[in-house]
């Protein structure tokens, strides 16, 4: 008996040892795959937050920089206005000593990372954009000198108050954005360039916060401006096909807008500028927040004239050059602002062109044995020769008008095909469609002549360059 109870216990104890070790690496596995799972997901998160372009908060250094930049932004503008000199008549510490750092949530980090520019960095001021002197002396008054003299705009009654914000809209190249900066620069307001790319987020109300701290942002450095280009793109009309994000970035955006009129007469104004090729397609909200706009259209004879000698002011030219930029300025009738530039940077080319042409050719055809420590071209230090006359017909010649060769090679393309020639010759009851095309066109240039600027006129005795000097 005692031999066969020494046996059970001994049964019974191994059972139990077993039982242990089988219940210790159960939990040991156990916890070895949440040990796995929770380094996974920080390496995971680290992996990401790493790759994320957006994500300012990783980095201290960046947050730092960033607040530090702002502040110097608040700081200096203090310094223009005058703070820092009665700060040292009346005893205290001068601004520069009292700069601390912009307190910034994480969203407004992100806005002011990329989005922000402080109006000492804008080269453009309104003297660098030619041709529309009317416009920018209504927008000085309208934009420019609130964000100045904010004390001057203040009244009971309401009325004397600035626009929430304009609206420029016009052809692309007439100088849109550029008139945007200039009214940064000259206003001396923080310019905040409001992109797609920083608003959009896969994830769900990021979007809304990020337009939040839009505003918030523009608030804390105010006055500043919250500039939108291509704003039919983002704010554009509404309808039922419009995704659910969509209408509530677009809902979002108009309840702040709104919310910035509400605060204290003493705080200093934020507007909203937008830019745009379609007016059309805006929603009737956003236009019915944006009360004033300006057409920023093609530039008329004189303004042509204008942009090209602001152009070429610095430009190393012969007199005769000089001379005929009257006569470029009538031959290039339809050329926006950006035409006439790239017109001028061909013409300003031309000198160089001929320095390096043997060099060039040589490397398209292939014969070119050129070290790399040769000298491509003529001699470093040569001096290269002023624009001439010449260069400019050949300017003239070659450089189009925006969309000029696409409609070119469109009406080359479709003309000439049989079925586009055998459409033309059918008649549309009773009338001869080549009969038709021909008096719409002369319709159109009656038209054209009709609308001609009258300042146009005075010009009538300047040659034609186009076939050459």
């Amino acid at each position: 008996m005692s031999a066969t109870s020494s046996r059970h216990t001994n049964d019974s104890n191994g059972n139990s040892n077993g039982g242990k070790q089988q219940l210790a690496k159960i939990v040991f596995d156990v916890a070895y795959l949440g040990l796995c799972c929770v380094a996974s997901f920080y390496i995971s998160k680290y992996i990401r937050e790493s790759m994320d372009p957006t994500n300012i908060s990783r980095s201290s250094a960046n947050v730092r920089q960033i607040q530090d930049r702002l502040a110097r932004l608040l700081s200096d503008r203090s310094i223009d206005e005058g703070d820092d000199d009665e700060g040292e008549e009346k005893g205290g510490t001068s601004t520069k000593e009292k700069r601390k750092p912009i307190e910034l949530s994480e969203h407004e980090m992100v806005v002011a990372s990329d989005n922000v520019i402080d109006p000492k960095d804008i080269m453009v001021r309104f003297s660098d954009v030619g041709g529309i002197d009317d416009i920018k002396a209504e927008i000085w008054d309208l934009i420019v000198l609130p964000l100045q003299r904010p004390d001057l705009f203040r009244s009971e009654s309401g009325l004397v108050t600035p626009p929430k914000g304009i609206l420029l809209y016009g052809q692309p190249g007439t100088g849109k954005t550029m008139l945007a900066k200039a009214i940064a620069k000259e206003s001396g307001a923080a310019f905040i360039n409001v992109r797609l790319s920083t608003i959009l987020s896969k994830w769900f109300g990021e979007s809304n916060k990020t337009i939040a701290a839009i505003f918030s942002l523009a608030e804390k450095l105010s006055p500043s401006i919250i500039f939108i280009d291509e704003l039919d793109t983002f704010l554009g009309q509404r309808d039922g096909h419009d995704h659910a994000t969509v209408g509530s970035i677009k809902s979002e955006f108009l309840t702040l807008w709104d919310g910035m009129t509400t605060g204290n007469l003493d705080s200093k104004p934020v507007m909203v500028l937008g830019a745009t090729n379609h007016p059309y397609n805006v929603d009737a909200a956003i236009l019915r927040r944006l009360p004033r706009s300006f057409e920023i259209g093609l530039p008329p004879m004189k303004s042509r004239l204008a942009i090209l000698e602001l152009m070429l002011r610095k430009q190393s030219m012969t007199e005769e050059a000089r001379d005929l930029l009257p006569a470029v300025a009538k031959q290039t009738e339809g050329f926006s602002g950006s035409d006439l530039k790239e017109l001028c940077r061909f013409a300003a080319m031309e000198p160089i062109r001929e320095l390096t042409y043997e060099s060039s050719q040589s490397a398209v055809q292939g014969t070119s044995d050129i070290d790399k420590d040769d000298v491509i071209g003529p001699a470093k230090g040569i001096k290269i020769r002023p624009v001439s006359s010449k260069d400019f017909a050949k300017a003239v010649k070659n450089v189009k008008r925006t969309g000029e060769s696409a409609s070119q090679f469109y009406n080359k393309k479709h003309g000439s095909s049989k079925s586009s020639r055998r459409i033309n010759d059918l008649p549309i009851g009773g009338v001869d469609m080549k009969e038709l095309v021909k008096g719409v066109a002369l319709l159109r240039q009656l038209m054209d002549e009709s609308s001609s600027s009258p300042d146009d006129d005075d010009f009538d005795d300047i040659p034609n360059i186009s076939n050459g000097i």
